[in-house]
C-alpha cells in the first residue's frame, strides 16, 4: 500500500475545481456572483468560442485592494464569512473561497482590480500565490479574463460539448443572475457580437421589460403575478395560467433570498397547485422570489450552491402551495358587479346554502329531466330560439340583452344565443363572441362543489371488516409508527405487526375500493422523500373528479337557453372555471375587432 501523502497545492485546486467548475457556465456563474457581492451595478461578459478560449467579467464594484489580490486567489479565502455564527446567516452568493483558486489552477488567469486610487494587476503562473503584483490602467472595479480553460487538463476537455452548446448554457446563466437582480445592468458578447443587453430596472415596466427580453413576450402575456407574506415568510413574483404550459420544465425560475436554487420540497408544491389545472404531462412556467429568514435556509448544502435545506419544510411547503393555490384559483372572468350567490342549472330552484353530500351535489347539477337527454346530433346543428319565442323572454336576462337595457351591465360571459352541435354554447358579451364547451365547464363547477362539500364535511373513516397487511421495508415501518397520528387525521388506522409490516384497520370511506396497499406506500415514500405527502389528497380528488365527470352535461345534450344561461352565472362564480378537471379550457373569447379583421371590415 502506498504511503499517505499531503496533496500539492496545484493537483488539490484541480481537484476542488471538478466540483466546483465543470463547464464555462460555471466559471462566469461563479464570477458574476463575486461581481454582485462587490455592489457591482455594472455587469459585461465577453466570451470567445464558447468560453473555452476566453471568459472576461468585468464590473464597476468595489474592487479587491491591493494588498488581498495575491491573498484573494488562496484557497479558502473570502471576504464573506470570518466564523461559524456567519455560517449560519449567509447573505451573499459566494462564501466558499473557493472560486478563484479553482479557476486559476485549469486556466490562463488574469486579475485586474481598482479598490481606492489606483488599479493593480496580477498574472499568477501554476497557481503561484507569491506572483508580484504590477500596475495597470483600470477604471473603478475588477475584471477577470480566463483564457484556455482546462489547457492543463485534457480529460475535462474533451468532455465539453460544442460551442454553441456551451455557449448557450453561459447565456442561459446569464439570464439566471439577471432575473436575480433587476437593479443590475448587464452586457453580454459572443465572438465580438453582442447578444445580451439589459439595463437595470428602477420601475416596474422596467423590470416587466427584462422579463418579456428573457421569457419571452408570450410568458408575460399569460401569468399572474403575485405577492404574498405571512410572519417571516414572502413569495412573489409570476406564475403562468394553466392553458400556458410547457412540454419541459424549461422556463421555471426560483429565487430563495436571491440566490437561483432549484428546491425539490417548493418543486412539489408548486406541482400540487396546478395538480388539477394543468394538462396532464405538461409543465408550468413561473418566476418566484421566496423570501425567508437567512437562519432558517442553509445554502451550505452543495459546493455549486444550487441547493438548500430549510429548517422546516412543511412550513414552506404549506406557504408556497396556498399563495400559489389561491392565484390560480382566483375567480375569472371578474364579476364585481354582481351577486355571489350560486344559480342552480334547474331553472327556478332555490340557491342551496346548507351543507350536501356528494350524492345531493351531483343531483342538484342535472338538468331539468324536460329537456331532451338523446336528441340526435346532426351534422351542422346549431341550436338556437329566435328573440320572439315564449321560453327566450321567461329568462330575466336574455330581456335585458335584447332590449339593450344599459341600466345593468353585461355580465363577464354575456349572454346565450345558440348552441353549436349540442356541445357548445354561443353567447354575445360586451366585447364581443364567446365560446363554452358546455360539459367541460359544467364539470369544473360540479368539481369544486364536491371539493367546497367534502372538506366542509371531513374525513370518515370506514372499519375494514378484514383488516389488510402492508408489507414495507423496516425504515417505512417506523415511519409509519411514528407518523400514526398523522395517519389517523387522514383516516388511516394503522398498526404495526413486525419489523416490516403494518396493518390497516380503517381507511377514509370514500376510498374503498381503492388498492390501499399501494396508497399506503406511496404516502410513506413521500414522507421520506419530501417530509410531506399528498397522496391521499391526490387520490380523493381524482374520485371526486371522476364523479363531477360523470355527473354533468354530456355532449348530444339539447339546452335551453335558460340553462345555458344558468351555467353561464355558475362559470362566473366558480374558481378554476378556465380549465376543467382534466386541465382543457373551458371557454374562449374572441372579441369583436378580431372578427372585424378577418372578414376585412371598415377597410
Amino acid at each position: 500500500m502506498s504511503k499517505i501523502r499531503i496533496l500539492g497545492t496545484q493537483l488539490a485546486n484541480q481537484i476542488a475545481a471538478g466540483e466546483v467548475v465543470d463547464r464555462p457556465f460555471s466559471v462566469v456563474k461563479e464570477l458574476v456572483e463575486n461581481s454582485l457581492d462587490a455592489g457591482a451595478r455594472h455587469i459585461h461578459v465577453e466570451v470567445e468560442n464558447g468560453g473555452m478560449k476566453l471568459l472576461k467579467v468585468r464590473d464597476d464594484g468595489t474592487g479587491i485592494p491591493a494588498d488581498e489580490l495575491v491573498l484573494a486567489l488562496g484557497r479558502h479565502s473570502t471576504s464573506k464569512i470570518y466564523d461559524l455564527v456567519d455560517l449560519d446567516a449567509i447573505g451573499t452568493l459566494g462564501f466558499r473561497g473557493e472560486a478563484l483558486s479553482s479557476i486559476a489552477s485549469v486556466s490562463q488567469l488574469t486579475l485586474i482590480s481598482k479598490h481606492s486610487e489606483s488599479a493593480w494587476l496580477l498574472q499568477p503562473e501554476n497557481c503561484d500565490t507569491t506572483a508580484s503584483l504590477r500596475p495597470a490602467a483600470h477604471p473603478q472595479g475588477t475584471t477577470v479574463e480566463v483564457r484556455e480553460l482546462f489547457y492543463n487538463t485534457p480529460a475535462r476537455r474533451k468532455f465539453l460539448r460544442s460551442e454553441v452548446t456551451e455557449y448557450n448554457n453561459i447565456s442561459a446563466c446569464i439570464k439566471r443572475l439577471a432575473l436575480s437582480r433587476f437593479d443590475v445592468a448587464f452586457t453580454l458578447t459572443n465572438n465580438d457580437r453582442l447578444r445580451l443587453d439589459l439595463s437595470a430596472s428602477e420601475k416596474c415596466l422596467d423590470e416587466q421589460e427584462r422579463l418579456r427580453a428573457i421569457c419571452g413576450p408570450s410568458f408575460l402575456d399569460n401569468a399572474i403575478y403575485l405577492n404574498n407574506q405571512s410572519s417571516n415568510l414572502m413569495i412573489k413574483g409570476w406564475i403562468s395560467i394553466p392553458t400556458f404550459s410547457r412540454s419541459q420544465p424549461d422556463l421555471q425560475y426560483l429565487f430563495v433570498n436571491g440566490r437561483y436554487v432549484k428546491d425539490k420540497t417548493i418543486a412539489h408544491a408548486v406541482r400540487q397547485a396546478y395538480q388539477d389545472v394543468l394538462y396532464k404531462g405538461r409543465h408550468p412556467a413561473f418566476v418566484l422570489y421566496l423570501e425567508t429568514d437567512l437562519r432558517d435556509v442553509d445554502v451550505n448544502v452543495h459546493p455549486t450552491k444550487h441547493e438548500v435545506r430549510f429548517k422546516d419544510n412543511k412550513v414552506i411547503h404549506r406557504f408556497v402551495h396556498s399563495a400559489l393555490d389561491s392565484a390560480l384559483a382566483e375567480r375569472y372572468p371578474k364579476t364585481d358587479n354582481f351577486s355571489d350567490t350560486r344559480v342552480d342549472l334547474v331553472v327556478g330552484s332555490q340557491p342551496k346554502r346548507d351543507i350536501m353530500s356528494l350524492v345531493d351535489i351531483l343531483s342538484s347539477h342535472r338538468f331539468g329531466e324536460q329537456a331532451d337527454r338523446n336528441s340526435p346530433r346532426k351534422k351542422c346543428d346549431i341550436v338556437g330560439l329566435k328573440s320572439g319565442s315564449a321560453d327566450f323572454f321567461n329568462d330575466q336576462h336574455n330581456k335585458d340583452i335584447v332590449s339593450q337595457d344599459d341600466r345593468e351591465p353585461i355580465p363577464p360571459l354575456g349572454f346565450a344565443v345558440a348552441q353549436l352541435r349540442y356541445a357548445y354554447i354561443l353567447a354575445e358579451n360586451a366585447t364581443g363572441l364567446v365560446i363554452v364547451d358546455a360539459h367541460a365547464a359544467h364539470e369544473r363547477i360540479v368539481y369544486e362543489e364536491l371539493k367546497r362539500t367534502y372538506e366542509q364535511q371531513g374525513l370518515v373513516s370506514q372499519p375494514l371488516l378484514v383488516p389488510q397487511g402492508v408489507v414495507v421495508t423496516e425504515t417505512e415501518a417506523d415511519l409509519g409508527e411514528r407518523h400514526k397520528e398523522e395517519f389517523s387525521k387522514l383516516g388511516f388506522v394503522l398498526d404495526r405487526i413486525s419489523s416490516e409490516s403494518l396493518l390497516v384497520r380503517e381507511l377514509p370511506a370514500i376510498l374503498r375500493g381503492c388498492d390501499t396497499e399501494q396508497l399506503v406506500c406511496d404516502i410513506l415514500a413521500d414522507l421520506i422523500h419530501y417530509d410531506i405527502s399528498d397522496r391521499l389528497s391526490e387520490e380523493i380528488h381524482h374520485i371526486l373528479s371522476t364523479m363531477a365527470c360523470h355527473g354533468s352535461v354530456r355532449v348530444n345534450r339539447k339546452l335551453t337557453l335558460s340553462e345555458m344561461n344558468s351555467l353561464l352565472r355558475q362559470m362566473e362564480q366558480t374558481e378554476r372555471i378556465n380549465q376543467c378537471n382534466h386541465g382543457r379550457p373551458t371557454w374562449a373569447e374572441f372579441s369583436l375587432e378580431e372578427i372585424d379583421k378577418y372578414f376585412m371590415r371598415g377597410r
